[in-house]
């Protein structure tokens, strides 16, 4: 485990006010020049889109998050997915409560929009599971978690995990071999850049009028305790809503990803031989009723999957990933679910 460089919102206690809005104003001719030399040399097009304008109160918003001493910044459209990075190096604003966790959620993108923290820490406190969402974006597969799971030598009591067979695939992306193979320098990179980045945007804001302020059109964070990622009212705002009814039949798993599936189940019991694993698919246009049974058989789980409303369709903002109204749907039924099985054993025997 590594020590944590400096975290960006806390970079300037300790110094007075005065000392304060020097290193600012530093700052922000630090990151105007660095923007200079990238507009020159790389084109206004590569940015276009990055930022938007908005009213006071959901700038507040903003910097409310950024300030969050519970939060670190998970995508920011600039940077990318940044929190590969805080898993793999151990940061000690994180490790702590993944090790601790009795139940970990392992999955894509699908599962941080899938599932809303809020409202499923409830149920499980109650339980007395502590969990932890050990679930990235980018594409990125079962690999990456797998390679974290046996690097802390973590041993949580159940996995719950996204079952889409693509998600078995033995691979890195291109962002967990980067952050692989350089270890902290990109983290430490960008997490200058952030500090600077933040720096100069709030004494930008503090010459843009009350409904002309400046803020990164896309900035996700993630909690140190339940590693979900968080997002503010505002994001969800100008985002679409496209609805959609799951399919109920599955094609049939392909031999590749049976045995992939059956491998990730070999690496998984050899650290810990009584795990309990349940399966889950979070509802999306290509998603079927039978996938979570199919991949319980074959990792000797539990399977659960929501069926909604027929006259109530559930909805995402991209064709992949639920809006905000049908998280909070799909956590409930969760949250049900685990309160009434969690405790039942009803293991199946492998494939």
């Amino acid at each position: 485990m590594r020590s944590s460089t400096s975290s960006f919102n806390n970079i300037f206690l300790g110094i007075t006010p005065y000392q304060q809005r020097l290193h600012l104003w530093l700052l922000l001719f630090v990151t105007l020049f660095a923007g200079l030399m990238n507009f020159i040399f790389h084109g206004y097009p590569r940015h276009k889109g990055n930022f938007e304008f908005v009213s006071e109160a959901v700038y507040k918003e903003f910097r409310a998050e950024v300030e969050n001493a519970d939060l670190l910044p998970a995508y920011t459209s600039r940077t990318g997915h940044l929190d590969h990075s805080y898993y793999f190096l151990g940061l000690p604003e994180m490790l702590p409560n993944l090790k601790g966790a009795k139940m970990l959620f392992i999955g894509n993108s699908r599962i941080q929009f899938g599932i809303n923290d809020t409202l499923l820490k409830p149920h499980l406190d109650a339980m007395g599971i502590p969990f932890h969402m050990l679930a990235f974006g980018h594409g990125e597969k079962s690999e990456f978690a797998m390679q974290l799971i046996e690097k802390f030598n973590l041993q949580p009591e159940i996995i719950v995990i996204n079952a889409n067979p693509g998600y078995f695939n033995p691979y890195l992306t291109e962002r967990a071999e980067k952050v692989i193979e350089e270890d902290d320098s990109w983290y430490n990179r960008q997490s200058l850049w952030l500090t600077l980045f933040v720096a100069a945007l709030h004494e930008i804001n503090r010459f843009m009028p009350a409904n002309k302020k400046m803020i990164p059109k896309y900035w996700m964070s993630r909690s140190k305790v339940t590693g979900s990622w968080q997002f503010t009212e505002s994001f969800h705002t100008n985002l679409k809503n496209i609805e959609f009814k799951p399919k109920s039949k599955c094609e049939p798993l392909g031999e590749t990803q049976i045995q992939n599936i059956l491998q990730f189940r070999k690496r998984l019991l050899k650290l810990n031989p009584t795990i309990k694993i349940i399966s889950l698919q979070v509802p999306f246009p290509g998603s079927c009723s039978e996938r979570p049974n199919q991949v319980a058989k074959l990792l000797g789980g539990q399977a659960f999957y929501y069926h909604p409303d027929a006259s109530k369709p559930m909805a995402t903002i991209d064709e992949s990933h639920l809006t905000k109204k049908n998280q909070n749907r799909y956590t409930k039924a969760l949250a049900a679910y685990l309160e009434k099985n969690i405790v039942i054993s009803t293991t199946v025997k492998p494939h």
